[in-house]
């Protein structure tokens, strides 16, 4: 099945963002493309012609992706249906996959993070493995994005650990694996929040001296960490920049990124390069893209606790 042979149906109702999906990201890899603005329209649109492949926010004037999720279930349809949602709304992301969602990415879409989703969802329907490279590269991403990756199927697997891990504790050490692996680190470290208690606590390490994994039941401040806590953006730091910093014995490069469910900080994750070359931008971007992943693992993790 070629491109020009393939239907997606997108549901949708905000113009803005029908135009950036259709025009940014479909156009180019000449897709037939419907736009249904509510999930009736889009249910009614599925029986009179049912598409290959649905792209539909989680949340619609009418219903919800679950909604239609369910609905295509007790019909017998097998269609791919990929889910998009804002931050904030792990909770709903994770019950859509529960009833069979073939993917997620987050709004406002990364064209990476589109790129991997549609792919997937592509093999699911027999795509080449020829053509599915071809969707790669008329999305726009750079061989330099799988140059850490090798394949594209590691970060699918990565998606699949991290979604489907309910153990804290499991899930920290395998968010920071994926990370140093993806950012060609040296070592690194993940912290969260301990129940109320103010600050941040060692969770997961890799390759750090024996002085610091001894701090693993005391407060940590590795000066940089609190002020990716307190201003919520991902932080990039080489050289000098971390003289004065705990992460100078450790290496000479560091990107620190905050982890969050929702609005709420719940973590920090800090990967480290022996080198003084600060991080590229791919990488930076992939490890966005991962800890996506792991914030639903962690909202799961969550539910499972209280339930």
């Amino acid at each position: 099945m070629n491109n020009a042979q393939v239907s997606i149906l997108l549901i949708e109702n905000d113009l803005s963002t029908c135009n950036l999906i259709t025009g940014q990201f479909l156009h180019s890899a000449e897709f037939q493309v419907h736009i249904s603005r509510t999930a009736v329209d889009a249910l009614q649109d599925i029986s009179r012609l049912p598409p290959d492949l649905i792209i539909t926010n989680i949340e619609l004037p009418d219903l919800n992706a679950k909604d239609i999720l369910i609905t295509l279930t007790s019909q017998g349809l097998e269609i791919p249906v990929i889910i998009y949602a804002e931050r904030g709304n792990e909770h709903d992301v994770v019950q859509a996959i529960r009833v069979g969602a073939a993917g997620f990415f987050q709004l406002p879409p990364r064209e990476a993070e589109f790129v991997l989703v549609l792919s997937r969802a592509l093999r699911l329907l027999n795509a080449s493995e020829k053509q599915e490279a071809k969707i790669i590269q008329l999305g726009g991403v750079d061989q330099s994005i799988n140059k850490n990756v090798l394949e594209i199927d590691t970060l699918l697997a990565i998606k699949k650990e991290l979604t489907s891990t309910t153990t804290l504790d499991e899930l920290a050490n395998k968010t920071l694996e994926a990370a140093i692996y993806l950012a060609s680190a040296d070592c690194g470290w993940m912290l969260m929040k301990q129940g109320s208690k103010e600050g941040f606590m060692l969770a997961a390490h890799r390759n750090i001296p024996q002085t610091l994994v001894d701090r693993i039941s005391q407060n940590w401040d590795d000066g940089l960490s609190p002020i990716v806590a307190l201003s919520g953006e991902p932080l990039s730091v080489y050289g000098s920049q971390l003289e004065f910093s705990l992460i100078s014995q450790c290496g000479e490069a560091a990107m620190v990124f905050p982890i969050k469910i929702g609005m709420e900080l719940t973590g920090l994750l800090v990967v480290i390069s022996k080198t003084p070359i600060p991080f590229s931008t791919d990488s930076k971007n992939l490890l966005e893209i991962v800890l996506m992943f792991a914030s639903v693992g962690y909202a799961n993790s969550r539910e499972i606790q209280f339930t």
